[in-house]
C-alpha cells in the first residue's frame, strides 16, 4: 500500500482520529460535486511536498548515544556495539550507520556507512533557514 505521507489539521478541525487517517491523500477540484458530499474527499486540501523533515537526532554524540540506549529497541542497539567515540566519528563523516530499507530482522542494519549528501538551501524547510544562524552548529 503506497504511503504519502502524514496526516495533520488544527484541533478544531479534527472530527475523530479514524476521519483524519481516511482523508484521501488528492487535492480534488471545486466542480467534483462528489467531494462537497464526502467525508474523506476534500477540496482545500493542502498537501505540503517534501513535508517529512524531522531533526530528533541532531544531538551531541553522548547524548545520541543516550537516546539510543533507552529507546524501544535499545537491546538491538546495545548488541551493535556502537560506542561514543564510534557515533562522534559517524557524525564528524556524515555517516548514516543505520539502514532503515532492509528488513528489521538483518543484524548488519547498525553499519549501513551511507554517506549523507550535503543539500541546497532551497531544499530545507523554510523555518530553518530563516533560523540559519542561529542553528549553524547543525550546517556544514
Amino acid at each position: 500500500m503506497p504511503w504519502f505521507g502524514s496526516k495533520a489539521c488544527k484541533k478544531k478541525s479534527l472530527k475523530s482520529f479514524s476521519w483524519l487517517n481516511n482523508l484521501k491523500g488528492k487535492k480534488y477540484p471545486f466542480w467534483r460535486l462528489d467531494t462537497y458530499f464526502s467525508k474523506n474527499k476534500l477540496i482545500n486540501l493542502e498537501i505540503i511536498d517534501d513535508g517529512g523533515w524531522h531533526f530528533t537526532n541532531l544531538k551531541t554524540p553522548k547524548d545520541l548515544f543516550e537516546k539510543f540506549k533507552n529507546f524501544g529497541h535499545h537491546d538491538e542497539f546495545n548488541e551493535s556495539g556502537i560506542t561514543i567515540d564510534k557515533l562522534k566519528y559517524y557524525i564528524d563523516e556524515g555517516i548514516v550507520f543505520y539502514n532503515h530499507f532492509v528488513d528489521q530482522k538483518d543484524q548488519n542494519k547498525w553499519n549501513n556507512n551511507y554517506k549523507l549528501k550535503i543539500l541546497d538551501d532551497k531544499f530545507l524547510p523554510k523555518q530553518l533557514l530563516k533560523d540559519k544562524e542561529k542553528l549553524k552548529s547543525w550546517f556544514r
